[in-house]
């Protein structure tokens, strides 16, 4: 077996290989069955910054790779009976359209997955989703750089307890790299 990498290079200082992003590999068909939006039978409702926005999804691909969305879809839920599930973080509907899309297969760009890792991150950690959770933290720390160490700190902060090793590395990189660092951020 083998594994399609890209390689990053980080400021001057490090290159790092990073696979190619999917954590399903589905028929072709299930993304153009998202895409266009057929037969889809649930809606996430969601807010960015005071905007809402909706998306539509099959409940039997998000029941199959979340635990937290099967049990809302399944039992004596509000969302079982309305179809539509409340999303309360503040994430972007860019950025939940890739987690979706995710979901049934879809491959995401490496620039695109940088940017999104830490939205996803807390995304993984409200639904349950581990394998995505991994790789955002794998990304996250191996793509840390000067000028993201403390934004990553603050993340790691938040999810010590799902992801230890995350803040333990962004502690090491402070550390080491502790005057370029604070230059950074004055």
């Amino acid at each position: 077996s083998f594994q399609i990498c890209i390689t990053i290079r980080i400021g001057n200082v490090r290159k790092e290989r990073l696979p190619l992003l999917n954590i399903f590999t589905g028929p072709p068909g299930y993304i153009k069955m998202f895409d266009d939006q057929i037969n889809t039978d649930m809606m996430l409702k969601c807010k960015y910054e005071e905007n809402p926005y909706e998306i539509h999804a099959h409940s039997f691909v998000l029941s199959a790779f979340s635990p937290v969305f099967s049990s809302m879809l399944h039992g004596e839920w509000t969302e079982t009976r309305t179809k539509t599930i409340n999303v309360n973080e503040n994430i972007s509907e860019e950025v939940m359209t890739i987690f979706v899309r995710m979901f049934y297969g879809a491959t995401i760009d490496p620039e695109t997955f940088a940017t999104a890792a830490p939205q996803l991150l807390a995304l993984s950690s409200v639904y349950n989703v581990k394998l995505l959770g991994t790789l955002c933290m794998e990304w996250i720390t191996k793509s840390m750089s000067v000028e993201s160490a403390v934004n990553t700190l603050l993340i790691a902060d938040r999810f010590a307890a799902e992801f230890p090793t995350l803040k333990k590395a962004a502690l090491k990189f402070i550390a080491v790299n502790a005057e370029d660092v604070v230059e950074h951020e004055t």
